[in-house]
């Protein structure tokens, strides 16, 4: 999926016992620069984020 200047990709990996990634990806013209690849965060910290602080 891809606008003029920035695109999101689904990299399917080679091997079964591999994760798929994700990057966002930007464009300069038609040429594509570096993908940025998007992690998802551990669900520990993911939790940690929602508790109010004390």
């Amino acid at each position: 999926m891809r606008n003029s200047r920035y695109g999101f990709g689904k990299f399917t990996p080679i091997h079964a016992d591999e994760k798929i990634r994700y990057a966002m990806i930007l464009f300069s013209g038609t040429e594509m620069l570096v993908p940025l690849l998007i992690l998802k965060a551990e669900d520990e910290r993911l939790q940690s984020l929602a508790e109010p602080d004390h």
